[in-house]
């Protein structure tokens, strides 16, 4: 017994150096997802919507509702590109709650690219109920990197020049989810509009396109980075009031949080296929040690969203009776 007790010492100890030496390659903000072809790092724990209380479903049908497909396609498509933050769309009567008052004297229908996406989750906010006080909160042209730090708004970031290429290849877009595009020229922002994942249809007020309209995903000069601001969090899909199960549901099995190898019990090897995931390692066929089913589920000790090191932290202190 007491030689067994001093092999799972040292096995601990080594895990603890392995992460030590881990610590520099990690991103300091995220973590990156070692599932995706394309990598891109994951922020945050809820979704613009959750954060202003705005029903997902009201959010969809309000675009839908007003699309090309719609009876009232032009209650924002063709409506004229204005640089600054102008928010009324061709659909609404202008007021000055539209627009600041500090961009006077202009008083006709215009949108900047952050006053329409602005204009969608304010109008769907009011059709699902948001608090108005949630509502006044969201940002605008300014403030939208504050306002999603300060309340850990989901999103994903995919780095470099090729991030749109990226992103459509990795299947994470969804129709709704809002992207946000870091260009040489300046930052844009818009409404991804696909049916799919790698259909590149983007809604967005654009100043090269003078206009509101559907086109393909478009940076402001050369793209530097694209934010992918979820409008659904993968854990919390929503269900449609209106839906039925069409059969009985089932327990969900128990599941032990840090058993990532699923064998019944949490131990040093569970440890160890976290960390070189951490560490971006990947198994001699070349496959992910975090491709396996439900790797968030089981992984993520502090059930926080992301795979960090504070979850390896904690398997380590569970072993070691802590």
């Amino acid at each position: 017994m007491l030689h067994r007790r001093r092999r799972r010492f040292f096995a601990i100890v080594c895990i603890m150096l392995l992460l030590l030496l881990t610590v520099a390659v990690l991103p300091l903000a995220g973590i990156t997802d070692c599932r995706a072809a394309a990598a891109y790092t994951v922020y945050g724990s809820q979704t613009m919507l959750e954060s202003a209380k705005i029903d997902y479903f009201a959010y969809m049908e309000w675009l839908s509702a007003h699309d090309a497909d719609s009876d009232s396609p032009d209650y924002y498509l063709g409506t004229p590109y204005i640089g600054g933050d102008y928010r009324t769309p061709n659909g609404e009567v202008y007021s000055s709650g539209n627009r600041p008052p500090s961009y006077a004297p202009y008083y006709g229908h215009g949108m900047n690219c952050t006053g329409f996406v602005r204009s969608v989750l304010t109008r769907a906010g009011e059709k699902s109920g948001a608090p108005k006080s949630a509502l006044s909160a969201l940002p605008a042209m300014r403030g939208n990197f504050t306002y999603w730090s300060n309340h850990s708004i989901y999103r994903l970031y995919f780095a470099g020049s090729s991030c749109i290429k990226n992103a459509l290849n990795a299947g994470v877009l969804e129709k709704g989810d809002i992207l946000w595009i870091r260009g040489t020229a300046d930052e844009h922002t818009g409404i991804f509009y696909g049916d799919t994942p790698t259909d590149n249809r983007f809604w967005h007020s654009g100043p090269g396109l003078k206009k509101n309209a559907v086109t393909t995903i478009q940076a402001c000069g050369s793209p530097l980075g694209m934010y992918v601001i979820k409008a659904v969090h993968p854990s919390r899909r929503p269900v449609a009031p209106t839906e039925e199960p069409t059969e009985a549901p089932t327990e969900t099995p128990a599941v032990l949080r840090g058993d990532v190898n699923r064998d019944g019990v949490m131990d040093i090897d569970d440890v160890t296929q976290v960390q070189r995931c951490l560490a971006e390692f990947t198994r001699e066929d070349g496959t992910p040690y975090a491709d396996i089913p439900d790797w968030l589920l089981l992984a993520d000790r502090d059930a926080d969203g992301a795979v960090t090191i504070t979850d390896v932290t904690d398997m380590q202190r569970a072993l070691a009776r802590f």
